[in-house]
């Protein structure tokens, strides 16, 4: 495991990257994918495809480098397809980044409490 940098140190893309790699995010992304196995942002959305279930990643709400210390925490993951994460990455990269961060509690929130979906 790496050297995980103080709180005082400001995370980057390098401390991102090396964690990516790590058996700790390898478990948290497959079980996450495992409790929802369709494009959380699609159902949302109401725009089910046949991407929404095939080629799944896992997107972090709040990016690792506003707040390391929810890098596994359930609440902050996303299970989405690769258009969908494409979205959020260039809406974090064009200052939207709240804005991406409000879309994905609102996902989050309707996903884990909306009965009528079925995972």
């Amino acid at each position: 495991m790496p050297n995980l940098p103080n709180r005082a140190k400001r995370y980057d893309k390098a401390d991102t990257r090396e964690f990516h790699s790590l058996g700790e995010w390898k478990r948290a992304s497959k079980a996450h994918k495992a409790q929802y196995p369709i494009c959380q942002r699609c159902i949302f959305l109401g725009i089910e495809t046949r991407e929404s279930s095939r080629r799944l990643e896992v997107h972090h709400i709040t990016q690792l480098e506003v707040d390391w210390d929810r890098r596994v925490d359930a609440d902050n993951l996303l299970t989405v397809c690769r258009p969908c994460h494409r979205n959020y990455t260039l809406m974090e990269n064009t200052g939207k980044r709240e804005q991406s961060i409000a879309e994905g509690e609102e996902v989050r929130d309707y996903t884990q409490n909306n009965e009528g979906i079925s995972f």
